[in-house]
């Protein structure tokens, strides 16, 4: 009989290998009984890496206090000392002292668009890089011929305020790629090469577990893989700002979901600044911006206590390479860099459900839109934090689980047509929203001008349209406006919306003409306290 997964410490198990990859527990197989084989079905391989020369019998010594770190989503394993983390993000595998890896040793497989060879595809590696840090220098090492298959080069970079320093080897066999090696800080790169070079010898392939695809059932928006036999549950929620979609999905091993992967894509928007008091009346809750990281402890930790019993936060760690890789995406639905401020951090927690203590580790997002006017300390007074993917296991089992469940996540793939069509949508928004700024400007210029045409009106007329006039200032200058529900309660609420309503509890939501609320949501009206053209 072959375990699935080892007696002592509950890890999943590559195969029928002698030992724990985790524990270092001996075990024992014997021929699989016919109920417990595993059924073939739909296995999702990606493109075969270059042909590798053959193992030797007995790999490179493993210090006997590194840590073995064994990827079955992947099909790989290798050594590191322990402390250090396997982060697997886009394809690329990384092994990080640091958790932005400022230290760190790189293996990244991938197939070419195109036959090309070492040295052209390091030329066209080096020109994707310049293109997000201008810092980045590479240079051939060695004289390889201009068609050679393997080519090493030499790496400089200013990263996050440090210099960074390394080597790579780029191999190229048919229509497959792979880049390896490592880089640390100009000061430590020289001692620390041969630790760094031996975490590299250790990198050993392996099978990789069968899996299936899923689809999102509700616009087929994405698709997901998962470990078979796993349930999936989730679609697309259109009860956001400007009518746009949100992903949401939950996969889970086994009835009690201890094993879980999601993207629940909660939401809060804060009001700061001279909007705060106002937000505050309004329903909304108010907190100067902060970085991601900062929030997770002041915010999100005493927000998840709530309702997680035994609750303890492990860590909260600002992540700029992660802010990196969104603002691609944010440059590619519409919003330039600099036109927002943003923040990423990961957050590790642990609690106890079903009688069982849970490790958790959550991705928290902060971000706030410019308005051009924060020299003038009149910036925009509300942000937003998303709290986007989440994975989970029991304790005892999370350093094993946790390769799959990251595995999960990044096989997450958006269809095409419809990103496109959410980039659009998200450009038709980013258009009204400035049409309507300049539309508020305009307002400003026109009040001001009637201002001097009423100034010989009566002193109790004139008094009340100096209130009118002041608040009408007011709410152009925070971007809200007044709107009232049907019990005469009065709330100020940001531009940029056609509806808006509230639930019930305080909280109040805005949406386009097409938006569909919930049905216990009250509309809210508009008091005309500005003028009727501004709505």
């Amino acid at each position: 009989m072959r375990a699935l997964s080892c007696p002592k410490c509950g890890a999943p198990l590559p195969g029928a290998v002698p030992a724990c990859p985790y524990c270092r527990v001996g075990l024992v197989h014997e021929a699989p009984a016919p109920e417990e084989s595993i059924q073939a079905g739909p296995v999702l391989e990606p493109a075969a890496a270059p042909a590798e020369p053959a193992a030797q019998p007995h790999g490179p010594a493993v210090p006997a206090d590194w840590m073995l770190h064994s990827d079955p989503w992947r099909g790989f394993s290798l050594a590191h000392p322990w402390g250090w983390q396997v982060v697997c993000t886009q394809g690329q595998i990384t092994v990080r002292e640091d958790p932005v890896g400022m230290v760190a040793v790189m293996i990244w497989p991938f197939p070419l668009p195109n036959p090309m060879t070492a040295q052209q595809l390091a030329f066209q590696i080096t020109e994707m890089l310049r293109r997000t840090n201008p810092t980045y220098q590479i240079w051939l090492q060695d004289n390889a011929a201009p068609d050679s298959p393997r080519v090493s080069v030499k790496l400089h970079v200013n990263k996050y305020g440090q210099d960074l320093e390394g080597v790579y080897n780029i191999l190229v066999e048919g229509g497959n790629a792979i880049i390896s090696g490592y880089s640390a800080p100009v000061q430590v790169v020289a001692q620390r090469s041969p630790q760094l070079s031996q975490i590299l010898s250790t990198f050993r392939s392996g099978p990789m577990m069968p899996r299936q695809q899923v689809r999102d059932p509700s616009e087929g928006a994405f698709t997901l893989s998962l470990p078979k036999g796993w349930s999936f549950q989730g679609g697309i929620s259109r009860n956001n700002i400007g009518g746009s979609g949100a992903a949401r999905f939950t996969a889970s091993k086994g009835p009690q979901g201890l094993v879980q992967a999601g993207m629940p894509y909660q939401m809060w928007t804060f009001m700061e600044g001279m909007g705060g008091w106002l937000g505050a009346l309004g329903g909304y809750q108010t907190r100067q911006f902060c970085t991601a990281d900062v929030l997770c402890q002041q915010f999100v930790a005493p927000w998840m206590a709530q309702f997680q019993s035994g609750f303890r936060l492990e860590a909260a760690v600002d992540r700029p390479d992660l802010t990196e890789l969104s603002m691609i995406e944010m440059a590619q639905s519409g919003y330039p860099p600099g036109s927002y401020d943003a923040s990423m951090a990961m957050m590790e927690t642990t609690y106890n459900e079903g009688g069982t203590r849970l490790r958790q580790k959550s991705r928290l997002a902060c971000l706030r839109m410019r308005t051009g006017m924060e020299s003038w300390g009149m910036g925009n007074s509300s942000w937003v934090a998303f709290f986007d993917i989440y994975w989970r296991a029991p304790e005892a089992e999370f350093t094993a689980w946790e390769p799959i469940l990251t595995g999960i996540h990044e096989s997450y793939k958006l269809s095409p047509a419809w990103k496109a069509g959410e980039q659009q949508l998200a450009r038709n928004y980013i258009a009204n929203s400035q049409a309507d700024s300049a539309r508020r400007m305009r307002q400003i210029s026109q009040t001001l001008s009637e201002t001097s045409d009423i100034i010989t009106s009566g002193y109790w007329e004139r008094q009340a349209t100096y209130d009118r006039i002041s608040e009408m200032r007011s709410n152009t200058m925070l971007e809200v406006h007044n709107v009232v529900s049907d019990s005469g309660d009065l709330y100020k609420v940001p531009n940029g919306y056609d509806q808006y309503w509230s639930d019930g509890l305080g909280n109040l939501y805005g949406g386009s003409w097409l938006s569909q609320p919930d049905l216990n949501w009250k509309p809210l009206t508009p008091t005309g306290i500005l003028p009727e053209s501004f709505f």
